[in-house]
């Protein structure tokens, strides 16, 4: 059942990234993607219908016996489940984000390949409903963080392009930069807020969060969230964008991915511990 659910789930998600490539060929072929960015109702249902054997896949792949199970390999399937739902979420609020949507598939389709066929022998699984909370919280902020990269990259690559007056295929018909800038603070605020509160929440609910295999993660968790509390305020405060907001949303978001990631790998990989 689960390896059915996966291939399903992987096969709608091609099927998704085509019908939305297809789509936005079309719109520019005939001009009229600048009148109508959004996307068609045909997609809207595609892509619900591909959420929800995700999430089914999902259910059955971290929560076997009701509990989560923290596998380093099949945890990124749940935080792409989350981001696929950010995204239809956006999607319905008419937010023209097509291109971030087409960039952030073939991560989803490394995540569902990593969770059918790589397992990690020593994972363990949650029972207690404060820990629960915090990886709750976390995983909403990974989600909105890793969405908030990708716009950072496809941003920076779009103002670079512009400065060269060299705009090519899909990056000439993205939003203006202020659109662009707009949605980027939108999703690193929510995505700042999420994570304020899910380290705010290691420390109510977690003893060990200063402990000796735990300190690296904590203190790059904290890092992380001074970088972007630095660009909240100081978009708010000195109208920091562009190039320099996207260099420190990517910086943040390393050190973040390096705190969970790099962390777990180094002890449950490599160390083969807890």
């Amino acid at each position: 059942m689960q390896l059915l659910l996966g291939l399903l789930t992987f096969s709608l998600y091609l099927l998704s990234g085509g019908y939305l490539i297809i789509h936005l060929t079309k719109q520019v072929k005939n001009n009229s993607y600048a009148s109508s960015p959004y996307q068609p109702t045909g997609f809207l249902w595609l892509f619900l219908i591909t959420i929800i054997a995700h999430a089914w896949f999902v259910k059955f792949v971290l929560f076997p016996n009701q509990e989560l199970l923290l596998d380093f390999y099949k945890v990124p399937s749940l935080i792409f489940l989350v981001i696929s739902l950010i995204s239809l979420f956006a999607l319905t609020r008419k937010m023209n984000i097509s291109v971030l949507i087409i960039a952030l598939i073939p991560f989803i389709l490394l995540s569902l390949i990593m969770a059918l066929f790589v397992s990690n022998p020593i994972a363990k699984t949650i029972k207690d409903s404060g820990a629960s909370i915090h990886i709750v919280l976390s995983i909403l902020a990974y989600s909105l963080l890793t969405i908030g990269a990708t716009q950072a990259i496809i941003l920076a690559t779009q103002e670079h392009l512009l400065k060269k007056h060299a705009l090519k295929g899909l990056f000439q018909y993205l939003p203006p930069l202020q659109t662009m800038d707009k949605l980027l603070f939108e999703i690193i605020l929510y995505g700042f807020i999420f994570l304020t509160l899910s380290i705010v929440s290691g420390f109510f609910f977690l003893e060990s969060m200063f402990a000796q295999h735990l300190i690296h993660k904590t203190l790059l968790s904290l890092l992380a969230w001074c970088i972007f509390a630095c660009l909240v305020a100081g978009h708010t405060a000195y109208g920091w964008r562009g190039i320099t907001a996207a260099k420190l949303t990517l910086l943040g978001f390393a050190l973040l991915m390096l705190a969970y990631f790099g962390s777990k790998f180094a002890l449950e990989i490599i160390l083969q511990r807890q």
